[in-house]
């Protein structure tokens, strides 16, 4: 090996640097657009997040009333609560259904409306919205959170939404 080619400042050497800087920026940029992508998703709830049966707690209509509510996709949830009143949104990939049921008597009762009721996830900027509609009456919810647990009992994690009365 010849001594100018283990000097810094030979032609080698600095082809080989300039290649491991260009390298190395693309890789900054690449991971840097990624992140970026990453962050503009995050946090977003998507319809598909939602489908399934979620429940909440309806005592002394609390569903109706409430400012803050936070609904359990969990199909044990209703046999840990001391009470009978429970609202369940049933929402699948195109319908949506709002039911009353009422667990204290054999058997239980379920209420439907007659009416068409829909569901409408809304983006404003960095906040979702849920817009329940029932016929005449609509409802709207600021999502404030999706979160999943893990139990010990499922194979699957038990999700729980937070939304507050807008």
């Amino acid at each position: 090996m010849s001594k100018a080619a283990a000097t810094p400042c030979s032609p080698h050497v600095r082809v080989t640097l300039a290649k491991t800087e260009m390298i190395e920026k693309r890789r900054y940029w690449f991971i840097a657009f990624f992140l970026l992508l990453d962050l503009a998703a995050f946090g977003q709830v998507k319809r598909k997040d939602l489908i399934g049966e979620w429940t909440t707690n309806n005592s002394d209509s609390l569903y109706y009333k409430s400012e803050f509510i936070e609904l359990y996709q969990d199909a044990n949830f209703r046999f840990g609560l001391k009470t009978c009143n429970l609202v369940e949104w049933r929402v699948g990939k195109q319908k949506f259904s709002l039911v009353d049921i009422y667990t204290c008597t054999e058997p239980a009762r379920e209420s439907f409306s007659n009416e068409k009721e829909t569901l409408k996830l809304i983006n404003k900027g960095s906040q979702q919205f849920l817009e329940v509609n029932k016929g005449i009456e609509s409802a709207t919810f600021l999502i404030l959170d999706l979160q999943g647990r893990k139990v010990d009992r499922y194979p699957c994690n038990i999700k729980v939404l937070k939304l507050k009365r807008i």
